[in-house]
């Protein structure tokens, strides 16, 4: 310490006695005192020159690269920052169902979530870094070829404390020599980040003949974005992927496939939304070249939700068939993060969508769709929710064509979805609809309910008439729930068979009569496009509104009319 002080301790002599030199020779001659600056200008360079020339000599030092490496794992972080000592130790987590299932995970009440004390905000930090770590170890799990994966977390102590360097350094990862590097794919995700191979931080070296995922890590110098930062939970996720499939080049057939959706903009990283998807589907190539998919769904844990999809579709909201959803033991279908099943969001088992070759990637072999998986919208208005669903990719892993396969055979229709238009047409009211388009709703919903207790408990299964038979009296109900149409609107005496006593005056009558000739002109107008409405919502928050409407007029002047009865027997 006293000798890196040193150089300024003699600067600060000098410059004392110049200024005393100065001071006594003032009346010397102009020449002298410009030559003392010019020497004391010198010094002052000189001093840092010096000054600059020792931490160039601590650099110089440090140039002698230190390795600290894990004996188990071969991993290794170097770093000639100057900070390393060569000491410390490296601690490699190892990610897998056993660790993930270790991680602490809340319960958390939806005013915890929305006012979450600083307790709350603990618990819920905890709950995203278990979500992460089982997200990067699902991804690379499902997308690795042959099980050729690893995950894990790297960290760096000093003397049993948690460190990380000060400047810059690098981690090498070493890859397996079975593993094909042309089909190599990393992720590192945490807290705050969340970076993908390939990337300016990251490469493939070799050294010795041996492979390394090399990462270049900040340190310090952007903690967010260290590798061992502890804190912020940062995953590494490296494997051979397998190869996804371009459709394109796929001939007329039926295949077997295995989907999966990756997030966004993204080459390979996975997406949560692939977390509901069944590892088989079916992709159908038409003569024409048109496409679709037979997808099946499952639940997935997000904390402590039990995550469902609700609805998806390529290009728009009409590429989408339902099949299937989930239901209680006594058939009725079962919310969705709380929104209503039959009308808003229910939990989906099984559906087919078009695919559109406008969404097709033909560099990365991937289309993109739009997902509605409601977990991440509960508590937000259905409207809001439907109109903003989230970006994914859909890909095709290993397609295999099935010699002889009609896919037609496949039973696709389950009692869920009888049900649910069942349940749909119950609540309406009929005095809210014309009297013609109601009995044919009321025709198609018998025909409905009767075959529905036919099938006394039995699902359609794997029988291509049960099923078949499902879809018609299905589609039956909801082309006639699309065909309703509004009444004719009523007055309060027409709603209310009792006649008052007394007749409201004129002005009462004059608002009930502007009010229903609003709602009439309102009910007249063109329900709104299919991206920002459901198909069947239209008719429903009509309905509910007129109905609203009138009985709280007719409240009103039977109130009224109470009063004047009361007033006129005084």
């Amino acid at each position: 310490m006293k000798s890196a002080l040193l150089p300024f301790y003699i600067y600060a002599e000098i410059q004392i006695n110049l200024r005393g030199e100065v001071m006594n020779t003032i009346h010397r001659k102009r020449k002298n005192i410009y030559c003392k600056k010019i020497l004391s200008f010198a010094i002052v360079f000189a001093m840092v020159i010096s000054v600059l020339g020792i931490k160039n000599t601590e650099h110089s030092y440090a140039q002698n690269t230190v390795q600290i490496k894990d004996v188990k794992t071969g991993i290794i972080y170097e770093s000639d920052s100057g900070n390393i000592t060569g000491k410390e130790v490296l601690e490699v987590t190892d990610v897998n169902p056993a660790y993930i299932n270790s991680l602490p995970s809340y319960k958390l009440t939806d005013e915890q979530q929305n006012n979450p004390t600083d307790e709350d905000m603990k618990k819920m930090i905890e709950n995203l870094k278990k979500q992460y770590s089982e997200q990067i170890y699902n991804s690379f799990a499902k997308a690795s070829k042959d099980g050729k994966f690893k995950s894990f977390m790297v960290h760096m102590k000093r003397d049993g404390k948690y460190f990380i360097p000060k400047g810059k350094g690098k981690l090498l990862i070493p890859i397996p020599n079975s593993w094909d590097t042309s089909k190599f794919h990393a992720t590192i995700m945490g807290l705050q980040m969340n970076i993908n191979y390939p990337d300016s931080t990251m490469k493939i070296v070799n050294r010795g003949g041996q492979n390394y995922f090399e990462i270049t890590d900040p340190g310090q110098k952007d903690t967010e974005f260290s590798c061992l930062n502890k804190e912020f939970h940062n995953n590494i996720g490296m494997g051979e992927v397998r190869q996804k499939v371009d459709t394109s080049k796929l001939t007329e057939g039926v295949y077997e496939v295995e989907p999966d959706f990756i997030k966004a903009n993204t080459e390979n990283t996975g997406s949560m939304a692939g977390g509901t998807l069944q590892s088989k589907g079916y992709l159908v190539v038409k003569k024409d070249g048109s496409k679709e998919v037979y997808l099946n769904f499952k639940s997935m844990k997000v904390s402590e939700i039990e995550a469902h999809m609700a609805t998806l579709w390529n290009k728009t909201d009409a590429d989408v068939t339902h099949f299937d959803f989930v239901t209680d033991k006594k058939g009725a279908l079962v919310s969705n993060a709380g929104f209503e099943p039959n009308t808003e969001f229910a939990c989906l088992k099984s559906a087919k969508i078009k695919l559109s070759e406008d969404t097709y990637d033909k560099e990365e072999f991937k289309y993109h769709f739009k997902v509605i998986p409601p977990a991440m919208g509960a508590g937000l208005p259905f409207k809001e929710v439907y109109n903003d669903p989230i970006d994914a990719d859909l890909v095709f892993y290993n397609a295999k064509k099935l010699d002889n396969f009609d896919v037609n055979k496949i039973p696709t229709h389950q009692k869920s979805v009888l049900r649910r238009s069942i349940d749909k047409a119950k609540r309406l009211d009929s005095s809210h609809y014309s009297k013609e388009t109601y009995d044919k709703l009321a025709s198609a919903l018998a025909d409905g309910e009767k075959y529905y207790d036919q099938l006394d408990g039995k699902d359609a299964g794997t029988n291509q008439e049960i099923s078949s038979a499902i879809a018609k009296k299905s589609e039956a109900i909801e082309a006639a729930i699309k065909a309703l149409k509004p009444g004719e609107a009523k007055t309060p005496e027409e709603l209310n068979p009792k006649k008052p006593e007394k007749q409201p005056d004129s002005k009462n009558i004059q608002n009930t009569k502007k009010m229903n000739k609003s709602q009439n002109k309102n009910s007249s107008k063109s329900p709104k496009d299919k991206k920002q409405q459901p198909k069947t919502g239209d008719n429903m928050d009509l309905a509910l509104y007129l109905g609203l409407a009138l009985l709280s007029a007719s409240t009103v002047l039977v109130v009224r009319n109470k009063k004047n009865t009361e007033n006129n027997s005084k």
